[in-house]
């Protein structure tokens, strides 16, 4: 009986199974960001060889190198001795364990395993908040960051977010700006150009891992070259070290 149950969930839970995948999300398994590069997972279920896997959440993981380990454990009385004098481990307890860090033998990396909205096509979700590195990043009001899965698979963002360079400090060459769900992440790495409110231009590069940070034009170390503005008059001049990055219709390759 337990064989049918198998091969019944194996034939449905195939049909969505693109040949390069090996597992998608059923549901639950969001991330919670809890600061730059530390998130909670929340608890769901996974397909996985052919079979529906339960995952427990898990807390304070490394984002970037969060897992999926399978674990299979026999629940008591294991073994069972049967008439014929043989000796069986019976009841199955399969489970996906969540941890982050070197990936082991055979765990699956958080964001090689798909959702199965996204093995649906012509799947569009709603516009939901971007996670921000706050609090050197920012984003408020009627232009808060957010985005979206279109009716093709191709991730959208609009809205804008403020970077605070005077926190930051010059030379860096790269600043974290937010962070996209692993349900979301690009194929590929990708590098756009965007503008700012005051018409400079910048690099927006998008990992596969989610991260998405911003560099300047010519890829050389921030100066306030980059990002200054002047006011005043010759004998009083301040300078604003805040940029305002417009994200509006900047298209991410397909998920």
């Amino acid at each position: 009986m337990q064989q049918a149950y198998q091969d019944g969930f194996k034939a449905i839970g195939s049909m969505f199974l693109p040949s390069n995948y090996q597992a998608y999300i059923v549901s639950g398994c969001d991330p919670t960001f809890l600061s730059i590069g530390v998130v909670n997972i929340s608890e769901g279920y996974v397909f996985y060889m052919g079979e529906l896997w339960y995952v427990a959440a898990a807390n304070s993981l490394t984002w970037g190198s969060v897992y999926f380990a399978p674990e299979v454990s026999y629940l008591p009385p294991t073994p069972i001795s049967y008439a014929n004098s043989s000796i069986q481990n019976v009841k199955e307890k399969r489970v996906m364990l969540i941890g982050s860090g070197a990936l082991p033998s055979g765990a699956l990396s958080y964001g090689s395993v798909a959702r199965f909205s996204q093995l649906l096509k012509y799947k569009r979700t709603d516009w939901s908040p971007i996670f921000i590195f706050s609090p050197n990043v920012s984003t408020t009001g009627p232009y808060q960051a957010v985005f979206r899965i279109n009716s093709i698979g191709e991730i959208k963002l609009k809205g804008r977010v403020r970077v605070n360079i005077s926190a930051l400090g010059v030379g860096i060459n790269a600043i974290p700006l937010f962070s996209l769900p692993g349900m979301v992440v690009p194929e590929h790495p990708i590098t756009l150009f965007v503008g700012s409110k005051d018409g400079n231009l910048f690099k927006l590069s998008a990992t596969t891992g989610g991260l998405v940070t911003l560099s300047t034009h010519n890829d050389l170390p921030f100066s306030q070259n980059d990002y200054v503005t002047w006011t005043g008059g010759v004998s009083s001049v301040s300078i604003s070290l805040n940029l305002e990055i417009i994200l509006d219709g900047i298209v991410l390759d397909a998920v």
